[in-house]
């Protein structure tokens, strides 16, 4: 009969949320091409074109924070563009965009990691692989192999030196 562990229990309920981690991972990729586009807004078109032909003539960025719109000192990634030194001010509808994806981020990724929580919590006192696939088969299909816990000790050695 194997237990189950701390260490198991995390792994197949990281693995049981693979689906929701891809979610919230599309989430993060929509955000930062929304600041991508918001922030480039704020540039000159003719800066853009120079930079597209001639990036390594240019100190860039991938990160900042956002002015104005309700934001506050959260920092927002995006794709490399041109820095002046200065944090960008986006338009408020822009804003708005932003702060409503960054907050829906927000909140899938606390029911995550609560989800995530509550699944080791449940495997964790199952305690054994056969409590698991009773009561929570989906999640039995993605424990690790049983590994037998008797005690392998080869005393056919030992027989031999004894018979002697």
């Amino acid at each position: 009969m194997s237990r189950i562990t701390k260490e198991i229990a995390h792994a197949t309920a990281v693995s049981l949320l693979s689906k929701k981690k891809e979610a919230l991972n599309g989430l993060k990729v929509k955000l930062k091409t929304l600041v991508t586009d918001a922030v480039k807004k704020t540039i000159p078109k003719e800066v853009l074109q120079l930079f597209e032909t001639h990036k390594h003539y240019f100190k860039t960025h991938y990160n900042t924070r956002l002015h104005g719109a309700g934001f506050g000192y959260e920092y927002y990634q995006f794709d490399q563009l041109p820095d002046d030194g200065n944090d960008p001010s986006v338009s408020v509808a822009d804003g708005n965009k932003i702060l409503a994806l960054s907050n829906k981020i927000e909140k899938a990724e606390e029911e995550y990691k609560q989800l995530l929580k509550e699944i080791e919590v449940a495997l964790f006192a199952f305690r054994t692989y056969s409590n698991v696939e009773k009561e929570f088969p989906e999640a039995f299909a993605l424990l690790p192999t049983k590994v037998s816990q008797a005690v392998m000790v080869n005393i056919n050695s030992i027989r031999s030196q004894i018979a002697n």
